[in-house]
């Protein structure tokens, strides 16, 4: 399972937009997008946990939007509803 998020660069510091992303097994990573471009960037360092809090997923947006750069503050924590996610994407996959 993956999740993209997506800032054009209308809302956001420097020259193009950011695309936060997510995977099951990798976690957050993040690149710098524009006009017929995406510049992968490597992972949101700041997101320690696979399944991060949606509060530690908002403040590295928030950082990553509005200076262009991942947050320097580590996030821990691990989202309590994240066993169910692992459970539901278990669920869903081919046996």
């Amino acid at each position: 399972m993956r999740i993209r998020l997506g800032w054009d660069v209308s809302r956001c510091v420097g020259p193009g937009g950011i695309r936060l992303l997510w995977d099951e097994e990798t976690g957050w990573a993040y690149a710098y997008v524009g006009p017929g471009y995406s510049m992968p960037r490597g992972p949101v360092i700041s997101l320690r946990r696979v399944y991060a809090t949606p509060e530690a997923v908002a403040a590295a947006a928030d950082s990553l939007v509005h200076t262009g750069r991942s947050s320097a503050e580590a996030h821990d924590e691990e989202w309590p509803q994240a066993d169910a996610v692992r459970a539901a994407i278990d669920a869903c996959r081919p046996r």
